[in-house]
């Protein structure tokens, strides 16, 4: 069965990798966008990348599929991708590592809301001619 690189990305992690290609399945793939946030399994976990654009050589084996696609535009321009892969290049290091620094550490994890505690409702106590009736 030949593949087509039609529905395959290259997805960038903030690890030291460089990156690994992934699947996108067709009810997503019309968002798949280079610079988008996904989700997809990664050493048994699910964890967030960036789409780096569409994967040049599919590999053979099994190929993982990119579970979601965060946000609605990308969070990297073309133009920061290049500057990620030149970073990478000029510096000898992996593309992961540069795109760790370049991100926040928020771009990448679920931002967990801050649990306000409740403040208990305090009723006053009704004075005794009231409980009564009396009026």
């Amino acid at each position: 069965m030949i593949k087509s690189s039609m529905n395959f990305h290259d997805v960038l992690f903030p690890v030291n990798l460089g990156p690994l290609t992934y699947r996108c399945p067709d009810k997503i793939s019309e968002r798949a966008k280079p610079g988008m946030v996904v989700s997809t399994p990664l050493r048994g976990k699910v964890t967030k990348g960036i789409i780096m654009g569409r994967a040049l050589n599919v590999p053979s084996g099994e190929i993982k599929d990119i579970l979601a696609i965060h946000g609605e535009s990308p969070v990297l321009s073309g133009m920061m991708i290049h500057l990620l892969t030149w970073m990478a290049e000029y510096y000898l290091a992996k593309q992961g590592f540069v795109l760790k620094n370049m991100l926040p550490r928020e771009a990448f994890t679920k931002i967990k809301q801050k649990k306000t505690k409740a403040q208990p409702l305090s009723i006053p106590p009704l004075p005794r001619e009231e409980l009564k009736g009396g009026r």
